[in-house]
């Protein structure tokens, strides 16, 4: 291999690991810009998750998931009926 071709390797990895970089950070600046209702939903759903004791619903059987999310849907309602 000679030089230029090992630089010009170097160089696009080195790129690629910024845009990475940047991708990365971008999602988490995204996160933190979560409206207060979003954070309030996320909080919530983690509740839910915790009653379950599982943490994610592909972790519950069918079953489960119709019961888990028919929950969330009634008690997020019921409990943002002003929002």
């Amino acid at each position: 291999m000679d030089r230029k071709r090992v630089a010009h390797g170097l160089v696009r990895l080195a790129e690629e690991l910024l845009v990475a970089d940047e991708v990365a950070n971008s999602g988490q600046r995204h996160a933190e810009e979560l409206s207060d209702k979003q954070k309030k939903y996320r909080a919530f759903f983690e509740k839910k998750l915790k009653k379950y004791k599982v943490d994610s619903p592909s972790e519950l059987s069918d079953e489960q998931k119709k019961k888990f999310f028919d929950e969330v849907d009634k008690d997020w309602d019921a409990e943002n009926e002003s929002d």
